[in-house]
């Protein structure tokens, strides 16, 4: 007869989709007052004043992002219905240009070697210096240079 089978949960079988994404699957169904109406089956607890304005998030996330902006489940629902859609977003995906990431390094280039006149290629922005060797040729430079300088000084 009609048994019930151990996979099966909820209104559901296992590896079907749930009414929220069958439902939304189709475009005139993507309306505020249809997401509403879930979204209030699927808040249980809390402030249910602003339904309306979570309704039309997911609204204008299923119009920006066809296919990836249909929720899957209730949960899906509840959890998107807070995301805002910013207009630098709709500017960007509409224009498909990347968002700017946090970091990008600067690439590395040649530097001449302060000690030796050498061009190397600097691992750091600020290295003046091709080797340990000819930073201390370097620095011994600078200090009989800066030396010569002040005894010339003093004896004009």
């Amino acid at each position: 007869m009609n048994a019930i089978q151990e996979d099966c949960y909820g209104t559901r079988a296992s590896g079907t989709d749930s009414l929220v994404y069958r439902v939304l699957q189709s475009p005139s169904y993507r309306t505020v007052e249809i997401v509403e109406r879930f979204l209030d089956a699927a808040l249980i607890v809390g402030d249910k004043s602003n339904l309306r304005w979570r309704a039309q998030n997911i609204v204008d996330r299923m119009a920006l992002y066809p296919e990836r902006g249909i929720p899957k489940n209730a949960f899906d629902l509840v959890c998107w219905s807070d995301l805002v859609i910013t207009d630098a977003a709709i500017y960007s995906d509409a224009e498909g240009v990347r968002a700017k990431s946090r970091y990008k390094p600067k690439p590395r280039r040649f530097v001449t070697c302060i000690g030796c006149q050498r061009k190397f290629l600097a691992k750091r922005a600020d290295n003046t210096t091709c080797s340990p060797r000819c930073r201390r040729r370097a620095s011994r430079k600078d200090r009989v240079s800066h030396f010569v300088k002040m005894t010339l000084r003093e004896a004009a």
